[in-house]
């Protein structure tokens, strides 16, 4: 949030807690603003300060990332929900060409009210986000059906693996199933 509001874009992120403390988020963003001397859209053209000021470190590190691949004849898939939004705000502030990039996501970050995911990566310009749905209403695992009631929405790139495992072929009931697998393994997701 700190990011977009540095590079001049309103939008509410989501979260993984099961109520979305946005008034503090928006405090702590105001905070750490004006404790670095910014105000809101004012390193548009110094995105990079944005990341020392208010990012996080992998941002640098993805950033990076697209920009090594942009002479390459590939396309970039950014797996995330708004933060991803955020490292393409950067991407785009850095004057990279963002025409190959892509945000993959869950529908649970899509389908979060507290959150402006769609808006944002329209005024964004993001071509295309990829929004898969593992199902998890369908799980035997009541941990699982958490995401359907809206008290988890993503987990460290979990609509990236899905649309990689749709690529390859792997339904989303097989991959629900792998989902169940690890989680027994793990003894987890049974409450």
């Amino acid at each position: 949030m700190g990011v977009l509001m540095a590079l001049g874009y309103n939008g509410n992120v989501s979260s993984s807690a099961d109520e979305n403390p946005l008034e503090l988020k928006k405090r702590v963003v105001e905070e750490g603003m004006r404790a670095s001397g910014l105000t809101f859209g004012c390193l548009k053209d110094d995105p990079m300060k944005a990341i020392a000021c208010m990012g996080d470190p992998m941002m640098p590190a993805v950033v990076g990332l697209v920009e090594g691949l942009q002479n390459a004849e590939v396309s970039v898939v950014l797996a995330g929900g708004t933060q991803m939004a955020a490292v393409f705000a950067l991407v785009k502030h850095l004057g990279l060409n963002t025409e190959k990039l892509a945000i993959a996501t869950t529908r649970y970050v899509v389908e979060d009210n507290s959150a402006d995911f769609i808006e944002l990566t329209r005024n964004l310009g993001v071509p295309v986000v990829y929004v898969a749905d593992p199902g998890f209403g369908k799980s035997s695992m009541k941990g699982l059906h958490r995401y359907e009631t809206g008290t988890i929405k993503e987990g460290a790139g979990a609509g990236g693996a899905m649309y990689l495992s749709g690529l390859y072929g792997i339904s989303q009931d097989d991959f629900r199933t792998e989902v169940e697998n690890v989680c027994k393994l793990l003894k987890a997701g049974q409450k």
